[in-house]
């Protein structure tokens, strides 16, 4: 339980397969987006939506999931108190909230950091992270990992910047054999070059475009232009184009937007 690989004793039902250990944290993930939005809308089962939130917090950071972990800031922190209670809000209020998010962010990550048990399972990681970005060196093996794929990747589409080197080339290349790029960006440009991503991403730009001028954007679709928000900053860190589970997160968007224009 308190090693940092909560998630990785998961068997997929029917088959004789494990979950990636990233796979039930970024459920997880949306799960608490839509438990704070019904915290937020009911006025009933408050205390049980609120346990299950720290159950689900809990669970995450058990796992040591640093793309879940990011999402519970998004899910617990920015969802909430820049989106949820901004509504009608003067500017220096949502300055005030904004810092107030800066605050809690510190004290979670001072808390990551100076208890014992939470540092072992995750807090040597966010350590890491947050060094690697200061000095450009990482020390955990996974983030020292991931820095080399992103230059070996850049190096690839230098050679084939346009339409890329074939879909899932990344895991057949020589040395790199079943690995992935852990960065979309890198890995859907080595596959299908600049035009691949301009088609992928241009489901991000009109979503996002659609949700931000909505004039009377309910609380779904702030919880929605959230979770694009996130899933930007999600694929500077994995490869998602592929996970059926987030393909009906953006589903789900997409339906909310249709129903909107009719």
């Amino acid at each position: 339980v308190f090693h940092g690989g909560l998630a990785e004793t998961y068997k997929k039902l029917f088959i004789n397969s494990y979950f990636s250990h990233n796979t039930i944290p970024m459920l997880l993930v949306f799960t608490l987006f839509f438990l704070v939005y019904f915290y937020h809308k009911e006025n009933r089962h408050k205390i049980g939506i609120m346990i299950l939130e720290i159950i689900l917090v809990s669970f995450i950071i058990l796992s040591a999931a640093q793309k879940a972990l990011i999402g519970v800031i998004f899910a617990v922190f920015i969802y909430p108190y820049l989106f949820l209670r901004a509504k009608n809000k003067s500017t220096s209020r949502k300055l005030m909230d904004i810092l107030l998010v800066c605050v809690l962010l510190g004290l979670a990550i001072i808390l990551l950091l100076k208890i014992p048990l939470l540092y072992n399972a995750v807090g040597y990681r966010v350590k890491d992270v947050l060094w690697g970005f200061l000095s450009g060196e990482f020390e955990d093996s996974s983030a020292n990992s991931r820095s080399q794929m992103i230059t070996i990747g850049i190096e690839l589409i230098k050679q084939k910047p346009w339409i890329g080197w074939g879909l899932r080339a990344w895991q057949t290349w020589s040395g790199l054999i079943g690995s992935w790029a852990h960065n979309m960006f890198i890995e859907l440009t080595v596959s299908g070059g600049i035009l691949a991503v301009i088609i992928y991403y241009s489901f991000f730009a009109v979503t996002l475009f659609k949700l931000a001028k909505l004039q009377d954007r309910t609380e779904l679709e702030d919880m929605y232009l959230c979770i694009m928000v996130f899933m930007i900053i999600h694929d500077l860190l994995s490869v998602s184009y592929l996970d059926r589970n987030l393909g009906f997160i953006y589903c789900l968007i997409s339906a909310d937007l249709i129903q909107r224009a009719r």
